[in-house]
């Protein structure tokens, strides 16, 4: 089957902007995922038919017409122009859907009466995504301070505290001091043993609000108490 150059181009613009809207977002909301060539071909065939819908729908085009008439008018400047535009808001608004974590709410909800949960993420991951203020153990020795940042995905396990201080101990195991050290702290994989989640951030999950007030009911219940 041969495809004229009319065909091309216009194939070639219909397709593109979903590109540009998945790179975009994927750069705006900072992820070192490695997605698979099939995972980001679909993403970008689903939000070029988003884009190539607005604008359509923008231009009052609601008849398919010769491909050839089809090519002439994305060749127009001020076309491609806001097909670009579009493609760049587009990418920005699934930057935000990414930020706010939509699809991990829709995930929370199928599992919010179970007490447990399957993930497609790591542990690591899940433990510190709402986690705040922290205790990283490396090398005998103990820092304490809020999560600044953590690696995520593929990456090395790293860990960088702010504000962290070190954590004096007596013989019995009771916190007697904390020195500051430095204004923050990267901790490499190689140098961290264990990781203690102290506090959680106010960004819980519905899912974990919700378990945290069942575990505070049944605690309250006279019920559960043993005589």
């Amino acid at each position: 089957m041969v495809f004229t150059a009319e065909e091309l181009i216009v194939t070639l613009i219909l397709i593109v902007p979903g590109f540009i809207s998945v790179n975009l977002a994927v750069h705006l909301f900072g992820t070192s995922r490695k997605f698979s060539e099939f995972e980001k071909s679909s993403w970008s065939l689903f939000l070029s038919f988003i884009v190539d819908a607005l604008f359509l729908w923008h231009r009052k085009v609601d008849t398919i017409q010769k491909i050839g008439d089809l090519a002439i008018f994305f060749l127009e400047v001020k076309n491609i122009l806001e097909l670009f535009l579009i493609s760049i808001i587009v990418g920005f608004v699934c930057a935000i859907f990414l930020r706010l974590g939509i699809l991990d709410k829709f995930h929370n909800l199928i599992w919010l009466f179970s007490k447990q949960k399957n993930y497609v993420e790591q542990p690591w991951d899940i433990s510190l995504r709402n986690a705040k203020w922290i205790i990283v153990k490396s090398d005998k020795i103990e820092y304490f301070g809020w999560l600044a940042a953590y690696s995520t995905h593929e990456q090395k396990r790293e860990i960088v505290l702010g504000d962290p201080k070190i954590i004096v101990r007596d013989k019995q195991g009771k916190v007697i001091d904390k020195i500051l050290c430095g204004e923050s702290l990267l901790i490499s994989e190689r140098k961290i043993d264990k990781v203690i989640i102290v506090s959680y951030s106010l960004q819980k999950t519905l899912f974990e609000q919700f378990k945290d007030l069942r575990g505070r009911l049944t605690i309250q219940n006279p019920k559960n108490k043993k005589e």
